[in-house]
């Protein structure tokens, strides 16, 4: 499955710890979300590999969006992380909604997250994202 990206999103070059041909760039307004996933108790967090190559205090916003018992989509924002022009891992991002999985027949619930850049202010600036990994200590995609 492929990522969902507004306009405004594009690809930049690859992170140095990875071994693709790109990155995510995530200009002012940029959103981005994932392909859904499956989490458990078993993987209670995320972390990725970014640079802001952007104001300081420009931010990048993480939401997760998963299927509430209702079936209904919902969102829930799990993190405004800060982050410097060098490429460098994120900190560990607690999922929270992970726990349904233990309310389903089989331990797993499906997520998404959804990343927006914030307060970039300047053009040709934002952050670029690469390297996502589920759990980091368990896996990663």
């Amino acid at each position: 499955a492929r990522w969902t990206l507004n306009k405004h999103a594009r690809r930049a070059e690859n992170s140095p710890f990875s071994s693709g041909g790109s990155s995510l760039f995530l200009p002012d307004h940029g959103e981005a979300i994932s392909p859904a996933f499956c989490v458990s108790t078993a993987h209670p967090t995320i972390r990725l590999f970014a640079a802001n190559t952007a104001d300081e205090e420009s931010q990048l916003e993480v939401e997760i969006l998963y299927e509430n018992v209702d079936g209904k989509v919902k969102k829930l924002k799990v993190a405004k992380l800060r982050g410097r022009q060098d490429w460098a891992p994120t900190t560990i991002v607690p999922l929270h909604v992970n726990m349904l999985g233990a309310a389903s027949e089989d331990g797993f619930t499906a997520v998404a997250v959804k990343f927006k850049a914030k307060d970039v202010k300047s053009k040709t600036a934002g952050w670029k994202l690469d390297d996502l990994f589920v759990d980091p200590w368990v896996s990663g995609w």
